[in-house]
């Protein structure tokens, strides 16, 4: 089970991590959608959280574990809750710092998903990112590049997806 968990695991670590970039980055779109959700806090909250969310994706990354796994589940499992909340203010979400982008029920749905990939690899330990590069070099390779070209596809679902979605559904 661990082989099975390691790539998608690993996507949603790396996810968490840019996620955690563009906030440090830009916190104010972090600011506002959590201020329209009711929680007013300032942009030095926001990078903090932001830092943490680095820092706990790199974790994940590098040397999974199950304490890792479940602070993961937790926090996408918390990113779920709020995208509904924000959604249904027709907020946008900030998840990945400035723009914005509308909050909506596929990124909710999206984050639901991870939580439990999440949970799934807490109860299961996948391999880290040490354990791809031992692999043979085609191998290690091929999964280097499916691994990130499945996190671009995750971090486009949060953001240019609800766009594209919204503009082609109201016309």
């Amino acid at each position: 089970m661990a082989d099975l968990l390691t790539a998608p695991h690993a996507v949603a670590a790396i996810v968490l991590c840019i996620a955690g970039v563009a906030k440090l980055h830009s916190p104010a779109g972090a600011v506002r959608a959590l201020r329209s959700a009711g929680l007013v806090v300032g942009a030095a909250v926001v990078r903090a959280f932001a830092a943490a969310e680095l820092a706990l994706g790199a974790w994940c990354l590098l040397t999974p574990s199950p304490p890792g796994s479940g602070l993961l589940a937790c926090t996408y499992g918390g990113f779920a809750g709020l995208s509904v909340a924000l959604a249904r203010s027709s907020a946008s979400c900030g998840c990945f710092g400035g723009g914005d982008t509308p909050a909506s029920l596929g990124q909710s749905s999206l984050s639901a998903a991870l939580a439990a990939l999440a949970l799934a690899s807490a109860l299961s330990t996948p391999h880290g990112a040490g354990w791809i590069i031992t692999r043979p070099p085609v191998l290690a390779a091929t999964l280097a590049a499916g691994i990130a070209g499945a996190a671009y596809a995750t971090v486009l679902a949060y953001t240019a997806l609800p766009r594209a979605w919204r503009a082609w559904s109201v016309s």
